[in-house]
């Protein structure tokens, strides 16, 4: 039709709206449903012209919880409802493209009802927190635009992927009018992938020829039929960039990636966390649209709170939080549990224009969204239906004489994009809602708890024991669960490696500033392997001199972590780090149990890491329990030295790995006793990296009472030295931290070349600054 002289062309009967795209000029409009029983939202448009020209679109949106059309700010991507158009009579192309990938953006972009103004992102080669003196390459979206190439750009989930990717596409647009096509991988099969490809070509209205990249959010090699995807992705866009975008779990952004999710040919680049200059930009968009308080009072909260509850510097973390501080500014939040509720406070309360509808009430409507994620998760299921909804929560309701008007309540959710359309479904945007909700259901129903933790082994699911522990400080039922699980699993791990009881690989290495470092030799760390009860494939990996192929080394570690249980430690040693952050309220016997529990637990963590460090030598990254090990370039080429620098780097890596999981503040009179009696001396140097790591209140005196305890040429003190001066270095500190990490590399430094067994302040004063790095001024801002 739109070939035949038809200028203007009204569609409906689809599943989701869109403004407009483009075919030959011409002006194409899908418009939304006005009845259905789907779950699609629903309303109409008005179409307004001047002259024959199409001035406007005018979108009404149907909401339940006021029975009457208001303006359709989902449908338009703007507050108003309206899409403007200044066009001619035939729209061009450009005209048609930007404006589709403009809304694309804002529609991404949305969340709680917010649209904040984007923040430049930044990417780097080099993944975060690796202590090495090169940072990296750091590029923009101008770096990606003007000389793309085959990127995977990783980041962990809720980091903004999916909005950056949306934004480069725009960009390529704007700035060089090429086109660069996005798909969201997520559920793909081989017939979904090919019917999206021909639908993006024919709603460009271009050929494969045309497209100048393809970029994949969501991609993974576990997709199904991911192969034959691949290669029909490569055959249809031929000689072209892909750029892939993959979430992963922190643990795995820290040290890069195996091979199981790394593509040969890519180059790995890290989405970087905002920096001090976009929290404010945040906080001040934010605080014009709804007042909290002054904006440099928020931006000190807001960094305080990022800080304290271990979560990233993210946009959607930071909104979250200032939503929740419209609840009460005064109060800070202890754990994710509470920011969740003061978040759904707010949200249910109905607080000024988040949106339109009476308030509800927000511990009725938790009680029943529990219920509804407890039938989710008793039946595997992700999405479901507004039909589906309405018929399990209305019946509880009713039956739990609730008051809660259901419609009103699923409307919330989506209008707050906490449930979001998906293929024609709903489901939760993120996974971490259903484990919230299923959290407080547990808390009220024991024979859900009891499902959950006996049939779902809700043990290993860190962030359910996260918010379960949360609700209250007092979880004893799950704290007890883990201690014995932890014990238990630690000891099968311990007795299937076979590794002997006294051995410690740090023992014998000695402090190193320029000199070689010298212990335990090569031909010895192999010895151990042989002698151990690891499996005869990493055996021989190890005895084979010659033997170079990479895929078989990772698999055989992947089979030995499975069978050897190291892969359920490490998730069941996660969820009982967060278990004690959370649990403040449980008895001080269960609170040293379960610290002693996750302090053998490292004990034997990095007891498996010794043993597989000659493989990881050999392989150049290897992995362990969804964590992973990833040498730099930094790192030797040869294999002796190589494998020595991967032994040196383990205690810094478990760190790593825990320490966003497991340290709080709070924790600081328990650490100091662990510090101090544990019986192991390489996690008491976990222990004292960890406080250095998080400087909670008095961490100077006790990582001082540390050097006083260690030998002046052990390789304690030396790896303590070298992570201070990271952490000098790289990491954000208020004045009064960056003078007492001062005092302490030099302190370190002091006692290695004096022999005091604690320098005083003299002599500390006596060591000259050139011992102090750098500061990283710029990557900090």
């Amino acid at each position: 039709m739109l070939n035949n002289g038809i200028d203007i062309l009204i569609n409906g009967h689809i599943h989701d709206q869109e403004i407009i795209s483009n075919v030959q000029g011409h002006l194409k409009c899908c418009s939304p449903q006005l009845f259905s029983d789907k779950t699609d939202l629903l309303g109409y448009s008005i179409f307004t012209f001047d002259n024959n020209n199409l001035s406007n679109i005018e979108y009404r949106q149907w909401v339940q919880r006021q029975r009457k059309f208001m303006a359709g700010r989902d449908f338009s991507g703007t507050e108003s409802g309206i899409c403007p158009f200044s066009v001619p009579e035939k729209l061009k192309d450009a005209d048609f493209i930007t404006q589709k990938l403009t809304s694309e953006f804002n529609k991404s972009m949305k969340s709680y009802s917010q649209t904040p103004e984007w923040i430049e992102r930044i990417l780097c080669t080099k993944s975060p927190n690796i202590t090495t003196v090169e940072k990296g390459d750091k590029l923009d979206y101008i770096d990606i635009i003007n000389k793309p190439k085959n990127y995977q750009v990783i980041a962990a989930p809720q980091f903004g992927l999916t909005c950056y990717s949306k934004y480069l596409v725009l960009k390529a647009w704007e700035i060089k009018k090429e086109k660069w096509i996005y798909f969201d991988c997520d559920s793909w099969s081989l017939s979904k992938a090919i019917s999206e490809i021909e639908d993006a070509l024919e709603e460009y209205n271009t050929s494969n020829l045309d497209v100048k990249c393809l970029l994949l959010d969501n991609w993974r090699n576990s997709l199904k039929d991911s192969s034959k995807i691949f290669s029909k992705l490569k055959n249809t866009f031929p000689n072209i960039p892909f750029i892939i975008l993959s979430n992963f779990h922190d643990s795995v952004v820290i040290e890069g990636l195996d091979s199981e999710e790394s593509h040969e040919g890519f180059e790995q680049l890290y989405l970087k966390e905002l920096d001090k200059i976009g929290l404010r930009s945040i906080v001040k968009h934010f605080n014009e649209k709804q007042q909290i308080a002054e904006e440099d009072i928020v931006l000190e909260r807001l960094n305080m709170d990022l800080i304290d509850l271990n979560i990233h510097r993210t946009p959607l973390n930071c909104i979250q939080l200032l939503i929740a501080f419209l609840n009460n500014f005064e109060n800070r939040p202890i754990n994710r549990s509470k920011v969740f509720s003061y978040l759904l406070k707010v949200i249910f309360d109905n607080p000024g224009n988040l949106f339109y509808g009476n308030s509800l009430d927000d511990n009725n409507s938790i009680f029943i969204l529990g219920y509804f994620c407890e039938h989710l998760l008793r039946n595997d299921k992700e999405s479901f239906t507004e039909k589906e909804f309405m018929t399990v929560t209305v019946p509880f309701a009713e039956s739990n004489y609730n008051s809660t008007n259901i419609s009103d309540l699923l409307q919330v959710l989506k209008q707050n994009q906490i449930v979001v359309n998906f293929n024609g479904f709903l489901r939760f945007r993120f996974t971490y809602w259903i484990y919230y909700f299923a959290a407080s259901r547990m808390k009220i129903s024991p024979e859900f708890a009891e499902y959950m933790f006996n049939q779902k082994h809700s043990l290993y699911y860190p962030e359910i024991i996260e918010f379960y522990t949360g609700t209250d400080g007092a979880r004893e039922d799950a704290v007890k669960m883990i201690i014995d699980d932890l014990k238990g699993l630690t000891k099968k791990v311990h007795y299937r490696i076979g590794l002997k009881e006294d051995l410690n690989p740090f023992k014998e290495i000695k402090w190193s500033l320029n000199e070689t470092v010298e212990g335990m030799t090569q031909e010895q760390l192999e010895e151990n392997v042989q002698k151990s009860k690891l499996p005869d494939e990493i055996k021989d990996v190890v005895a084979d001199k010659d033997y170079n192929s990479i895929k078989p080394y990772n698999q055989t570690i992947a089979n030995f972590f499975e069978e050897y249980d190291v892969q359920n430690l490490m998730n069941l040693t996660r969820s009982a780090s967060r278990a004690l952050r959370n649990s403040e309220f449980i008895t001080p016997d269960l609170k040293e149990e379960l610290s002693e529990s996750i302090f053998y637990s490292w004990k034997e963590i990095i007891r498996v890491l010794f043993l597989v460090a000659p493989v990881l030598a050999k392989n150049g990254f290897g992995g362990i329990g969804g964590a992973r090990f990833h040498l730099s370039d930094e790192f030797p080429k040869e294999y002796g030295e190589c494998l020595k620098n991967i032994v040196i780097n383990m205690p810094f890596n478990v760190v790593n790995w825990y320490k966003d999981d497991f340290f709080s503040d709070k924790l600081i009179m328990l650490l100091n006793k662990y510090m101090v009696e544990f019986s192991d001396p390489t996690v008491r140097h976990i222990i004292a990296l960890t406080i250095c790591s998080g400087r909670p209140p008095k961490w100077q005196e006790a990582v001082n009472e540390y050097i006083g305890s260690i030998g002046k040429n052990s390789y304690y003190l030396g790896d303590l030295y070298t992570n201070l001066r990271y952490n000098y270095s790289n990491k954000h500190m208020a004045p009064k931290e960056l003078k007492q990490t001062e005092k302490l590399i030099k302190s370190c430094w002091a006692k290695h070349k004096t022999g005091s067994p604690l320098p005083g302040r003299d002599t500390i004063a006596k060591v000259p600054d050139s011992t102090l790095p750098s500061r990283n001024l710029k990557d900090l801002e």
